[in-house]
Order: C-alpha cells, then sequence, then structure tokens
C-alpha cells in the first residue's frame, strides 16, 4: 500500500466547496481539516489587518489517500483553480505515511 497525506492550505472562504469536492471523492482513506494562520509566503492578497498582524487566516487540509488518488486531487485541482491574478492561493505539500491504522 503507498499511502501518502496531501497537505492543502488554502484561504478559508475556499473550505466549504473543496470539502464538498472532496466528499464527493470515492477513493479517499480519510480527510480532516482545521483553521489555521499562515505566516511567510509574502503579503499577496492579504488585508490590512493580516498584514499588521504579520499572520493570514487560512484552513489546512490533511487528506490520506493512496498516491494516484493523492496525483488525482492535485490535478483536479490544478484544472479548476488555475493561477492568475485575484485567483485564491493554495499551497500544498506531499508526504510518505509510513504506517496507518486504527487501534
Amino acid at each position: 500500500m503507498d499511502e501518502c497525506e496531501l497537505y492543502l492550505l488554502l484561504p478559508r472562504a475556499m473550505e466549504p466547496a473543496l470539502v464538498d469536492l472532496l466528499l464527493d471523492s470515492p477513493d479517499l482513506v480519510l480527510f480532516t481539516s482545521q483553521p489555521v494562520y499562515g505566516h511567510g509566503g509574502g503579503h499577496r492578497g492579504l488585508s490590512s489587518r493580516e498584514k499588521v498582524q504579520g499572520k493570514e487566516s487560512q484552513c489546512l487540509v490533511r487528506i490520506l489517500a493512496e498516491r494516484p488518488a493523492a496525483e488525482r486531487i492535485l490535478a483536479g485541482l490544478r484544472a479548476s483553480l488555475s493561477a492568475g491574478p485575484g485567483r485564491p492561493r493554495l499551497r500544498y505539500w506531499l508526504v510518505p505515511v509510513l504506517a496507518s491504522g486504527e487501534i
């Protein structure tokens, strides 16, 4: 089993649409989401308050899936979220899972 964890860091306003998309994905093992604050990475798209505070209100989604499923999710997101001026930013990273299960 080639499980991995896909992390998605996105604006909180994007969370409902992304959760709907993931709930319709048949081959995910599990995913979670939580509110977080992002630091660094430039100030593009930040509100004046966020610039002063030095943090951006974001959502972190963690997806446990087989590697091919994670790659399909990324491909779908790339297709639907073309980067451009005024478009929301989504940062991702993919890491291997050494072990997982239930106790």
